[in-house]
């Protein structure tokens, strides 16, 4: 499905927040039992890109890095899993009908056994785009406990990523946010992350992380609850502090990592899923 934004001005953003705003009233809330899971929906945001060392030159990217080759391992996760009648992908492109068509991305899915929707936006700032996507997610999840997976678009994955994920929720586990990711911070910066706290499950141990990146999973109901703090700030690290230090969110993280940041700087540091770019 092809949906086009074409209006971009900050009055209108503006106006579609407030919108939004009153749309989404805490008395929505249900919050539903661990075992009442429904779908799992990834939005995975891409955008056209023509060269990335020109666009983002301070990106060091893995050797044969490509984004098609994180869409296509995403893929491949899915169709791997035992729950991929519960996953749904929708493709969040910035980027006009033309640049769309003429993307790899487009031909891969094309010929692809997944199901996937693309909405194409034209936003012109980071804040007209966080907003379409915030408006997304209420379009087109209606269950509270849907599971919502914000994904950047240079992310792989292990192979089983989706049933540690229905494991962790329906665990005892208490919390507000995940990110599969184990940041390298953790260990270069330990002091950033006395006050974690370890958990496990019978599959994987799991900890408190007070930030992460832009990559993150929540339950609707909590996107309901805290959708005004969410891309509110500069940054990803800003964002999760409000939310974890100020609003006593709990964000937790998998040891090891379950997915990884394809910068040279960031790689996990024990995972190797790099690796996937040069099989």
């Amino acid at each position: 499905m092809l949906v086009k934004l074409k209006d971009s001005s900050l009055v209108h953003v503006g106006r579609r927040l407030k919108k939004l705003v009153n749309q989404l009233k805490p008395n929505r809330i249900k919050l539903g039992r661990t075992s009442e899971l429904n779908d799992l929906i990834i939005i995975f945001r891409h955008v056209y890109i023509n060269s990335d060392v020109t666009r983002f030159p301070h990106k060091s990217r893995p050797a044969a890095f490509s984004h098609l080759g994180c869409l296509q391992n995403l893929v491949e996760t899915i169709l791997a899993s035992k729950y991929t009648h519960r996953v749904q992908l929708h493709i969040f492109y910035n980027g006009t009908l033309d640049e769309f068509q003429s993307d790899e991305i487009s031909t891969f899915l094309a010929s692809s056994d997944v199901n996937a929707s693309i909405k194409l936006v034209e936003a012109k700032s980071a804040v007209e785009s966080a907003l379409v996507m915030l408006e997304t997610i209420d379009e087109i999840s209606k269950n509270n406990n849907d599971l919502i997976y914000i994904l950047e678009n240079d992310y792989i994955h292990a192979t089983n990523w989706i049933e540690e994920v229905i494991d962790v929720y329906s665990s005892d586990i208490s919390f507000d946010y995940l990110s599969l990711y184990d940041h390298p911070d953790r260990y270069k910066f330990p002091q950033n992350y006395k006050n974690s706290c370890l958990y496990a499950t019978s599959k994987r141990h799991w900890i408190s992380a007070p930030s992460t990146c832009g990559t993150f999973i929540f339950k609707k109901s909590v996107y309901i609850r805290d959708f005004q703090w969410l891309f509110s700030t500069k940054n990803d690290h800003q964002m999760f502090k409000k939310l974890t230090v100020k609003l006593k969110r709990t964000l937790i993280t998998p040891i090891p990592g379950l997915s990884v940041h394809c910068m040279n700087d960031h790689l996990d540091p024990v995972q190797q899923f790099e690796k996937y770019f040069r099989n």
